[in-house]
């Protein structure tokens, strides 16, 4: 299963902002992660759940520019897209056993998030190398 979510993918972690509500600070994230998770979940409505778990996620990043980027950040902020909009349950071990990450170019036409579901039902843990 496949899906795409345009528009340049927003590190949610580094763009909380602070405010102060009834005399508490709390952290929201910014404006611009609230618009692209609203445009994503809006993207994402004609994907239906994944229901065999464990599976592997594989997400290519095309970016509107050369800006330095980390992937990781991109990936957490596609991850918990995926969940709010009920694709998968959680981004936990239990129901996502490999996650791919890769930077697939420049496009400053169309920045953009390609990803996909593979093998959900052959998706397994590698034996870990000895200590």
């Amino acid at each position: 299963m496949q899906f795409v979510i345009s528009g340049q993918t927003p590190a949610k972690k580094n763009s909380k902002q602070l405010f102060i509500h009834g005399g508490k600070p709390a952290m929201v994230s910014s404006k611009r992660y609230l618009d692209w998770e609203k445009s994503a979940l809006w993207e994402l409505k004609i994907i239906k759940p994944v229901v065999l778990y464990p599976t592997q996620l594989s997400l290519y990043f095309f970016f509107r520019d050369l800006r330095r980027r980390d992937l990781d950040n991109c990936v957490s902020s596609v991850c918990d897209v995926l969940v709010k909009a009920g694709i998968i349950p959680d981004d936990d071990v239990l129901h996502l056993r490999a996650i791919d990450a890769y930077y697939a170019g420049v496009d400053r036409v169309n920045p953009r998030v390609v990803g996909s579901f593979s093998n959900p039902h052959l998706a397994t843990s590698p034996t870990p190398p000895d200590a």
